[in-house]
């Protein structure tokens, strides 16, 4: 059709079995390992509310900074000011950020900042970099993708140079991720204990399994998502073993094996 063309469509009363093939289905966005997952797909999720937020000195209304509401704004004072967050359960690995431009009058845009990350709140290192950006509208919402993304406890936007004289303010910053990590183990583990309870999985299988998924959680939490992923690429191994065996359900099997897959997809995506 790129070169045009004439598309004609012979009506009736009854459907014909045009694009009813098997190969005429459009491809699936999510691979076929997750398919029948209790969990997968997950979309990003704004995980910055669930940090605890520290700013510089000088600002006025920090936690309007995270509240989900664009007509509310925070301002920084200080010449370079910056806003760090802290995640004290876990480590997440953020994907994305968004910074929305304030919608008030007299205050200028973030032109040029810098996001970092730290492991421990005192070691520092460049995660992305931004400059001479700006938002076309009051209230407009910029997205941005960070390169090989990685996980960790701390988070924090540092503002090189803002678009005027006037004090510099935000309507909303966002942190992107899937929040549906942890979720994801949890309904792992039941299931696994469902299939216990129907003596579909033995008492050494189950045990070697928790243990493992425990290993995997551990890890996630720790924002050491390499060992994370390999532990679950061993739990997957050892569910797939599974359908093999007589004593195993299919359909649960299954179950634990496409969650087991869609967890190792979020941790990896």
């Amino acid at each position: 059709m790129q070169a045009g063309g004439t598309l004609s469509f012979a009506m009736g009363a009854q459907p014909s079995s045009w694009g009813t093939a098997a190969n005429t289905l459009p491809h699936s966005p999510t691979p076929q390992s997750t398919n029948g997952s209790s969990f997968y797909p997950q979309p990003l999720d704004d995980l910055s509310q669930k940090a605890v937020v520290r700013a510089s000195e000088g600002t006025v209304n920090l936690e309007q900074l995270t509240d989900n509401n664009s007509e509310t704004n925070a301002t920084f004072d200080q010449e370079r000011p910056s806003a760090r967050f802290q995640f004290k359960t876990e480590s997440p690995r953020i994907k994305r950020y968004t910074l929305t431009s304030s919608g008030a009058r007299n205050t200028s845009d973030p032109k040029s900042w810098t996001l970092w990350a730290s492991d421990d709140g005192i070691h520092w290192g460049q995660i992305d970099r931004r400059t001479n950006q700006t938002f076309a509208w009051r209230s407009m919402t910029r997205a941005y993708t960070i390169k090989n993304p990685n996980a960790y406890a701390y988070y924090k936007i540092t503002v090189d140079q803002k678009s005027s004289n006037h004090p510099l303010a935000l309507s909303e910053f966002q942190l992107l991720g899937y929040s549906g990590i942890t979720k994801g183990f949890t309904s792992l583990k039941r299931e696994l204990e469902h299939q216990y309870e129907l003596k579909n999985v033995t008492e050494a299988e189950w045990d070697h399994l928790i243990r493992i998924l425990d290993q995997a959680q551990s890890a996630y939490k720790d924002g050491n998502l390499s060992a994370s992923i390999s532990s679950m690429q061993a739990a997957v191994q050892q569910i797939n073993s599974l359908l093999y065996q007589t004593n195993a359900s299919e359909k649960g099997s299954g179950l634990l094996l496409a969650d087991a897959h869609a967890i190792v997809n979020l941790l990896s995506d």
